[in-house]
């Protein structure tokens, strides 16, 4: 036959150990061991024990909680700002400068992926030849450098608004100066484009943000520079 007290739950088995300890201490005449004095203080004892237990155990709680209400605060803070996000950028051929100098036409598109406007837009962008020797080992490994194109931006408090939308586009577009010699090193397979930029932008609460990205040209030489694909740099990208 089974022994019943694995079929009772474990409350009731706590239930029945601590009605044996009462009827345990009900036994003893503590009046006639201890005298009164000495009863007070073990009672004293007893309560400041019993409230200091109390207390530690309200505090575990309310610390526990916490950090808990302030992640969850700070999770949601993130999710409602404003997030300026690069589509893509586009590198098209521009007629020769007056001195014969080969120019190009950036722009770069972007979009704001948040929940808020985001205020004080300003863009920065530049252009270079960064010398490697172009392989297919070496094509996910183009470091361009430090991106410190957000350095010497300063975002005004009342500048350019970029209201949330994931569709319609905001465009920046420049046109930089190519040097032959890079040129040169480009079609040679000893050197690639890069282009650095950033957005540098505000939310509500005047937290100043950035945007950094870093792409290269890819080096297809079948193709014209217009339609070379755009790859990603190993460094230079970011954002907070």
């Amino acid at each position: 036959m089974s022994d019943p007290l694995f079929l009772q739950s474990p409350a009731a088995l706590w239930r029945q150990r601590l009605a044996a300890l009462v009827a345990s201490a009900a036994k003893i005449d503590f009046a006639t061991r201890f005298s009164p004095r000495a009863l007070a203080i073990i009672t004293l004892v007893s309560i400041t024990l019993c409230l200091v237990s109390v207390t530690a155990l309200a505090v575990m709680v309310l610390e526990g909680r916490a950090p808990a209400g302030k992640t969850s605060d700070a999770a949601a803070a993130r999710a409602d700002r404003a997030w300026l996000s690069p589509v893509s950028i586009t590198i098209r051929r521009a007629p020769l400068r007056s001195d014969g100098k080969p120019r190009i036409d950036i722009t770069l598109d972007y979009v704001n992926v948040g929940r808020e406007p985001a205020r004080g837009v300003v863009v920065m962008m530049r252009s270079g030849t960064v010398p490697q020797e172009v392989s297919a080992a070496t094509l996910n490994a183009v470091y361009a450098g430090d991106n410190t194109t957000c350095d010497s931006l300063i975002t005004p408090d009342k500048g350019g608004i970029v209201f949330p939308s994931s569709a319609v586009a905001r465009s920046f577009a420049q046109t930089d100066i190519m040097d032959v010699a890079d040129e040169a090193l480009i079609e040679n397979l000893q050197g690639v484009l890069v282009v650095q930029a950033c957005l540098k932008y505000q939310t509500a609460n005047g937290t100043i943000h950035t945007t950094k990205l870093c792409q290269y040209v890819e080096p297809e030489l079948d193709k014209p520079l217009d339609e070379r694909r755009l790859r990603s740099c190993a460094d230079g990208n970011d954002a907070n």
